[in-house]
């Protein structure tokens, strides 16, 4: 029965890791039974040191095993065994030398640092500096966690009724311990601080600068210096947007300058308009006076001559800009008339236009130096042909074609007219010639509008203006 008993304990104690030396006790005999450990000596229960004492249950300090095996700071724990038969039994059980050091040995906040372990009326029951804290003497209750005592920081639980597990620190130790806190704060500060200003200046070179730059090129570009040198980046769309304001920089001089180019080529228009132009009102009531006079004496011939140079030099020296195209229609009607009382002989005009488009405004002379050009350089005495068609081709364009039978001409001659190489046609007529049309035509509608000629030799020319309509149904005209 004793081996078996025995059997047990050990197999309790085996299956739980936190139980130590174990065996029953007998007050009377200061005998022990069935220990798991093997034991020599006489047992002194009362000389250990007691955290807390019920009516059945006594609970002892830290102290040294009794198993003289281990020698390891263990706690224990004594009950008292109710038998019919004797009163003076009880079990002793002590913890392992592990679960010890997992209570007192817990992770200092520095090498000075020291545990104690007080009962519920603040006496030390264990301590791991015998020469401030000898166990046995007495410590003030803890009213708060941290509390001054002869030089030390005490840290433990407040108002605990039974044992409590104190730290004592030092005060110089522990003053240590901030400064060094303090110290690594500091530390941590400046180099946070240093790295921020890293980045700081990253950012600064790789976004503000950038940007700071693309503002300088946008103010000159608002202040119209627009010689700067180019900008770069090491940002890739940085980079993308200042080659992009380079490039539009470059644009806005190439506009600038093709504007001034237009001006240019206005006023040498102007001029060239005024050179061919006399006192209207001079001209204009000398005419009637004479075709008045050429009327009372009879001389219809000369009434019908003065009476059309008349409305086409009416025409030609008025100062508007644009007329309709209807009027442009009738000046050449005029024109051809007296050019046929000039020269003696017919030309056969024929003129097919769209009702919709004769009140479309277009620059005046666009039609004139063509049919001029045609009478001049193409048309023979006889059986002279010139046929104008204007229809509208679509809702964007309005179609312009002036034909005529005559000798017709090769291509050299046709690109020296549309360039201006030659100089004959400026010995006829008003002297305005294909030239002023090309230009007119470039000044008032740039790419959209289109000249062309059609000219074999022997077989007449035709000359083709293509007119841009704007969405309104008006000529997309700068000045009409």
């Amino acid at each position: 029965m004793y081996d078996e008993i025995v059997s047990e304990l050990n197999l309790i104690s085996f299956t739980n890791p936190f139980i130590g030396l174990t065996f029953y006790y007998l007050e009377s005999t200061n005998q022990y039974l069935f220990e798991n450990y093997s034991m020599q000596g006489t047992l002194d229960l009362e000389r250990m040191p007691i955290l807390m004492k019920t009516r059945k249950m006594t609970y002892y300090g830290p102290h040294t095993s009794l198993n003289p095996l281990d020698g390891s700071q263990v706690f224990s724990v004594r009950r008292k065994v109710e038998l019919p038969q004797r009163e003076d039994v009880s079990l002793y059980i002590e913890t392992s030398f592990r679960l010890a050091e997992t209570i007192i040995n817990n992770e200092p906040l520095n090498a000075s640092t020291y545990h104690l372990i007080v009962d519920g009326d603040g006496r030390i029951t264990y301590s791991e500096n015998e020469v401030d804290f000898r166990v046995g003497g007495m410590l003030p209750v803890m009213t708060e966690n941290k509390q001054l005592h002869k030089g030390y920081y005490l840290f433990g639980e407040q108002h605990r009724p039974t044992w409590n597990i104190v730290a004592a620190v030092p005060v110089s130790a522990f003053e240590s311990e901030i400064n060094d806190w303090k110290s690594q704060f500091i530390l941590f500060s400046v180099l946070s601080i240093a790295v921020s200003s890293m980045f700081a200046l990253i950012i600064w070179r790789s976004l503000y600068k950038p940007m700071y730059h693309l503002y300088q090129d946008i103010r000159y570009v608002n202040r119209s210096q627009l010689s700067y040198s180019p900008r770069w980046s090491n940002n890739l769309e940085f980079n993308t947007i200042h080659s992009e304001v380079t490039k539009m920089r470059r644009r806005i001089t190439e506009l600038i300058e093709e504007v001034e180019q237009k001006e240019k080529r206005k006023a040498e228009m102007e001029v060239e308009r005024l050179m061919h132009q006399i006192n209207p009102h001079f001209l204009h009531n000398t005419l009637d006076t004479i075709r008045w006079i050429a009327r009372t004496k009879g001389e219809h011939e000369i009434d019908r001559l003065v009476s059309t140079l008349n409305k086409v030099l009416h025409y030609n020296l008025n100062k508007q800009k644009a007329a309709p195209i209807k009027d442009e229609l009738d000046a050449i009607r005029e024109y051809i008339m007296l050019q046929g009382i000039r020269y003696h002989f017919q030309f056969d005009l024929r003129i097919q236009a769209d009702e919709q488009v004769l009140k479309l405004p277009v620059p005046k002379f666009i039609l004139q130096p063509i049919v001029e050009n045609a009478l001049f350089h193409g048309l023979d005495d006889d059986n002279g042909l010139i046929e104008v068609s204007v229809s509208q081709e679509n809702k964007q364009e309005v179609e312009i074609r002036i034909k005529d039978n005559g000798q017709g001409m090769e291509k050299e001659e046709i690109i020296r007219l549309l360039s201006g190489e030659t100089d004959d046609h400026k010995t006829f007529g008003l002297g305005i010639g294909l030239p002023y049309v090309v230009r007119t035509l470039q000044f008032h509608f740039g790419e959209k509008a289109n000249l062309s000629m059609e000219s074999e030799p022997g077989y007449g020319t035709t000359v083709i203006l293509r007119l841009p309509i704007a969405g309104g149904g008006d000529m997309s005209c700068s000045e009409c």
